[in-house]
Order: C-alpha cells, then structure tokens, then sequence
C-alpha cells in the first residue's frame, strides 16, 4: 500500500478503514474520554467525517456498520457489535492467540458440512424440526386450513427423476444448494429441470427452489462459519483449547463467540441473497453465475408459472411459494377467518344442524356464537350471518348446487359423488372434515339420511363418512304420528329426541328404538316364561295380573321392533298396545333381565313350607303369602319385586325358627328345609361356614368332597340337607 499513489483507490480505502480501526483502539485505550464511550456506527462516521462518502447522504452509518461487521466476519473477533438496531462498537484488547484454534478444527470446513450447516440454518428459519438429509414434511395453515408440504434440500443437478416426482396429494418442494463442485453452476440445475420436463409432459406437483451461487468471500464466511459452531457445540471448546491458560481460555471463547454471532448474521445475509430475497446484497454472490429473479423459482406442474414471492424472510418466501400453488390447484378455496380445526368445525356443525331441518331455513344464534358462524360457516357457503344479524340464514347453493348436478349426469347421491361435485367446477381443496359438514348439512335441509349396503348408515360423523354411502330422500310420518312416537320412545324405552321432524331425527330414533328391542328381547322373553311358570305354581291366574300383562305387551312390542323394517318402526312405536301403562313397559324392559333373576333366586321353598303350617300359625302364614301375591301381581313401579320378596321371606324364616325353639310339630325335612345355616352348639368354636342352594347333585357332591378335604385335625363338619325332586318340563 506504501508503494501506492497517495490517491490511488487502493491507499484511500485501507486509509479509510485505518482511521476507524484506530479510532475504535482510542476509544479501547481511553475509555473515560466522553467523545470515544458509547461509540457506534453512527458516531464513528462522524468522527472521521469525510472518509466515509457514501452515494446516498446520510449513509455513512450503515457503510461503517458493513465494513466493521465484514472484518469481524474474516477472523477479527476481537471487535464486539451489539445487537440494537443502532449497535454500539467496541475493541476488546487481548493478547490471546485464536487462530491456532481454528487451525486445528480447519479440517471441518469440508463440502458436507457446509451443507448440513446450510440445511440447519434454512429449516431453523422455515421452522421445519427434522433436520435429515431425506424428505421433511412440514405443516403449515393456508387460509385457515391445515395443510402439509414435502421439502427436500438435494442438489438438483444429482437428483433421479423419482425425487422430483410426486405421487402424494401434497406438493413437493426441492431446495438446491447455493454452491457446488468446482466447474457446475446453477443453469446446470436449470438443465435438469428442463429435461425432467421434456421426458414427463403431465409434469409433477413439485417445485424447485434454485439458488445463486455464493462468492469466494461467502464462502469463506460458511467455511468459517462452521469451524467456529464445531469448536463452541458441547465440551470441544476445552479440547482445542487446553494449551491456553483458564484467564486467555476464556477470553479466547468470549471473541469466538463475537466472531460466530456476527458470522450468522452475514451467512443468513447471503443466504437471503443467494435465495431471491435481497436482490442488493453486496458480495454475497458470484457475478459469473448471475441468474433472473424468475428463474429461482421452477415448477414441474404445467400451466402454474410461480411469481418472485414478496417476503421479509425465508420463511415468508416459502410460506408465498407454496401458497401460489395452493391457490393453481383449489382456486375456490375459502379464506376462513379462524382455523378451521376439528373442534371449531364440530361447534358449527352443533349449532347449524338443528336450523338445518327448520322449514323457516334461519335460525337464532346466541351472540357468542356469530362470530364463528361468519368465520366458518360463512366462507363455506351454508349461509350467511351478517355482521350485525341476529338470525343465521340458510343458503340455497349447495342445495341447488347438487340437484343440478344430479339431473345434468343422472348419478346417484354418493358421498364420494358429492364430494367431486364440491370441487365442481372449481376445487375448493377442503379438509374432509369440512366437506362432511356441508354434506350433512345439506342432509338435513333436504330431509335425507345415508344409507350403506342396503341400510341406514347411522355411525356417520364430522370426522369419517365413508364414499360409499348414499343420500336418500326419507318418507316422513305425520307430525301426530312421530309425537307419539317420540314420546313413547322416552316413556318405554328411555330415549331423548328431538320433536322436530326430520329425515335424520327420524332415522336416529328408529335406530336406537331397534337397538334397544333387540338387546333386552331375550331377557324379556326369558322374563315372561319364568314369570309364568311362577304364577301357575303359586295357584294365580297370570293373564289376569298387571305385571303379566305388562310384560306380555312388552315382549309383544320388543319382538315386533326387532323384526320391523326401519320405515315401519316409528308407526309400530306410535301405534303399539300399552296394556297397563308406558311408565311399567318402560321399566319392564329395563329391568327384565334382573326381574328374571329375582324370580329365580327367590326362596320359594321357604314359601312352600309355611303353607303347610300348623292351624294356629295359618293366619301369620296367610299373611306373608298374600305379601308375595301381591308383588308378583303388581307392576314394578307399584311394588319393587326383589324388596318384597325379601321381605317375605325374612318373615317366613323368623316365623320358623320360632316354632323350632318352642319344639312344636313340625316336619323334621322341613325344619331343616327352613333353616340356612347350621344351629351354633355350646362349646364348640364356628371356623367357617356357608351355604348353597338350587344345586345339582353333581355340584352337592363335589361341594362335599371339598368340605371334607379342607377338614384339618380336630374339626367336624355338620352339613343340614335339603332337596327337591321335579319332573316335567
């Protein structure tokens, strides 16, 4: 420089520079000075007033800023930078050596690692978490809706056709490098796009994101770059620093550090270049491999020409890429004003199906619920809820919509045809979940209900109705008939529906009224016989009592329902025999298989004996005896069956083990017949004891066998027999 003309470019700028430097060293050496603290980009240029000329006046702040963070950049870590948008500058004085540091982990800046530093640095910013050399998926909302992308950060130029091919719903998006081998360039890339195109003419649902090529010097900060992130991750720092003393060990990181942060800065700075998004960035790019804006941006998909995104970073580049494509592909799409997720859509659906099957088609919605409907439902052309409305109105598109397209082709109303005649005749792109919702809902305005093979479908929901089933137009009872249907379904079977009468209201009651005859059917059946069987024995006329009569009705209902078609069960339920009363049905059928059960286990033995008592004991006998009559008589909702046979025969047994104390004739059989357990004898300590009734003799016997193998030394067993012998059906 010496050898220089004073004012030969050269010699003015490295004078230039020389000033600043030896400014930030005085202001290093006299801190105190008031003109020298604080110092930042803009007083530095101040201070040298005159060396710094910029094309634009009032500049010179900025052109310091650069020069300062360029030189940190090439090793001078010693200069520390704040992070304001107006940062302060200072010298950190040190004698520490840093560059036998870097020496010794310079073997790190190779090719793959400048990559994966690259790809690191990239997906930090699109926010993708994988940081893997296959393909990425990445998750992002496009007009409120959920949507998925394929990334792939390969070099174009070494990719297979199958890597640039599509066969997913979602688009591919193909992010090259912004260098590569010594004597390749970026049209090289180009080059495989366009034959890729040339051999693929229906092209693929991917796009190609070509970069310009780092200069030698953003190299250099990528290869320093990566050094410096090796020697600061983790515990390595220690390694290549253990012939530094602790004091110069931790000044050596504190400037490598500063060096690092500053770093970042200018890879992203010509990683923002390299990408299309600052188009003025200063050697960031090499000039012989200049490329057009447009010619970042290639798509394989014909007749979708991608424009230059306008973003503030690169995710807002990326985020605009995939969004042109989006809107080529569902130009119909709606701009929903909240996200349109899972649980929003079902709060939509809640509220607009019951309008839905109003004749009026409007409804009334609460005020906290408008703003969903005008966010959602509004978009999605169900209605329209005004801004200061009260009432949400039901549109007629859909509607009309698909009763056109059905005459015009002739083809049956199948969930997978409507929802091709969504996208019809532009794709909206719906999530599924958002295309159910019109269906049902056009379900509902139009009084239709699924059927599947043959059936009513009733497990459709928001979130699966499988493309096979078909939307038919339902056949609706009268308004009288479906009230009294309703109401009996509540009264008999314990259902809640709604009054209003609607092809889905309709099909979810005859639904459920079946399910309910089908399952308790074998436990009334089951019931009525044993119930029967009971009464003929005890000497009572059974059709002439209210629980026979009731349970008959009930079986004759739960039978007829079981085997009705779905169109005629709602005209079964209305019209059905109540022969007693629906409140008895109703709990007839609930509890027939524990009413069955009662019966059975009831100790009706005991029942048997007292009948046989002696004169003066009759009355109290009589008594007991009528208690029974009469709760097996009753309906259940007049007297609970299990209680009172309980009661009953508690009563019997106290009246038993009365006359066997006071040691009046009676039946030696039956006086163990009457008594449960054992009597307790004086002297002797109760180690255990059970019972077991209405067995088997082959469970008698095996009951025995166990008793006497559980005997230990010095116990005995006392066992009370009773038994009874039928035959006959």
């Amino acid at each position: 420089v010496e050898q220089l003309a004073y004012d030969d470019p050269k010699r003015v700028g490295f004078r230039n520079d020389d000033r600043i430097v030896k400014t930030l060293l005085l202001s290093a050496l006299v801190p105190e000075v008031e003109s020298l603290r604080g110092l930042n980009s803009e007083r530095l240029a101040a201070l040298n007033h005159g060396t710094i000329k910029t094309p634009v006046p009032g500049k010179e702040g900025a052109e310091v800023l650069r020069r300062v963070k360029s030189w940190v950049a090439a090793g001078v870590g010693e200069i520390q930078i704040g992070e304001q948008s107006n940062p302060t500058i200072s010298v950190q004085l040190s004698g520490v050596d840093t560059e036998s540091i870097i020496e010794q982990a310079r073997r790190e800046d190779n090719q793959g690692n400048r990559i994966r530093r690259v790809r690191q640095m990239l997906f930090e910013q699109f926010g993708i978490q994988s940081e893997g050399e296959f393909e990425q998926f990445h998750e992002f909302l496009w007009r409120n809706t959920k949507r998925n992308c394929v990334v792939l950060f390969k070099n174009i130029r070494e990719l297979p056709d199958s890597s640039l091919e599509n066969s997913d719903a979602d688009w591919k998006l193909v992010i090259d490098f912004p260098f590569d081998e010594p004597g390749h360039g970026p049209r090289d890339d180009l080059s495989t796009l366009q034959r890729f195109m040339q051999s693929h003419p229906d092209g693929a649902k991917t796009l190609c994101w070509v970069p310009s090529f780092f200069s030698g010097d953003a190299q250099k900060d990528l290869g320093m770059l990566v050094i410096l992130e090796h020697v600061l991750t983790g515990e390595r720092f220690g390694q290549y620093s253990n012939h530094l003393s602790p004091q110069d060990r931790q000044g050596a990181k504190s400037v490598l550090e500063n060096q690092r942060t500053i770093l970042r800065q200018r890879v992203q700075t010509h990683l923002d270049a390299a990408y299309g998004l600052d188009a003025i960035a200063h050697g960031s790019l090499d000039t012989t491999h200049d490329l057009e804006l447009s010619e970042h941006y290639v798509t394989l998909c014909p007749g979708f020409v991608p424009q230059p995104p306008v973003a503030a970073n690169l995710a807002g580049a990326m985020q605009h890429l995939i969004s042109q494509a989006l809107e080529h592909e569902f130009p119909a799409a709606p701009h929903f004003e909240t996200e349109a997720k899972s649980s929003v859509l079902k709060k939509v659906y809640d509220l607009v199906l019951p309008g839905a099957q109003a004749a009026e088609a409007r409804m009334a919605v609460d005020r906290t619920q408008r703003q969903l409907l005008r966010q959602i439902a509004n978009p999605l052309l169900l209605g329209e809820m005004g801004l200061d409305a009260t009432h949400f109105v039901f549109g007629q598109h859909w509607r009309t919509h698909f009763a056109r397209k059905a005459a015009d082709t002739g083809a049956t109303m199948a969930v997978g045809q409507l929802r091709k005649w969504i996208d019809d005749p532009k794709a909206m792109g719906l999530p599924k979940e958002a295309q159910n919702l019109i269906i049902l809902t056009f379900a509902g305005q139009t009084n239709r209900t699924l059927f599947r093979h043959g059936g009513p479908y009733d497990n459709a929901t928001l979130q699966s109705i499988p493309d096979d089933c078909e939307l038919r137009t339902v056949d609706l009872p009268g308004q009288e008939l479906w009230e009294a249907a309703v109401k009996r379904a509540a009264s008999i079977f314990g259902l809640t529906a709604s009054r209003l009468l609607s092809a889905a209201n309709v099909g979810s009651v005859a639904s459920e009224v079946k399910k309910k005859a089908a399952d308790s059917r074998r436990h009334c059946l089951d019931y009525c016989k044993r119930l029967r069987e009971r009464m003929t024995q005890l000497g009572l006329t059974a059709d002439s009592t209210d629980r026979v009569k009731t349970v008959t009705a009930a079986l004759r209902l739960v039978e007829r329902l079981y085997a009705a078609e779905p169109g005629s069960i709602i005209g079964f339920l209305a019209n059905a025999e109540v022969a007693t009363s629906e409140t008895a049905m109703g709990d007839c059928i609930a509890k027939a298989a524990e009413l069955d059960g009662n019966i059975d286990t009831a100790g009706w033995q005991t029942f048997d004996l007292i009948r046989n008592l002696p004169q003066e004991h009759q009355a109290t006998a009589r008594e007991i005896l009528d208690e029974v009559h009469q709760a097996i008589s009753s309906d259940e909702h007049v007297i609970q069956l299990a209680p009172a046979l309980k009661g009953a025969q508690a009563r019997a047994m106290r009246l038993l083990t009365q006359l066997v104390k006071e040691k009046r004739p009676v039946d030696p059989v039956d006086v163990v017949i009457a008594q449960t357990k054992p009597p307790v004898v004086p002297g002797k300590k109760v180690v255990g004891q059970d019972t077991k009734q209405n067995v088997s003799l082959s469970v008698a016997k095996e009951t025995l066998a166990t008793l006497e193998a559980k005997l230990q030394v010095g116990q005995t067993a006392r066992v009370n027999l009773s038994w009874v012998i039928e035959e006959g059906d």
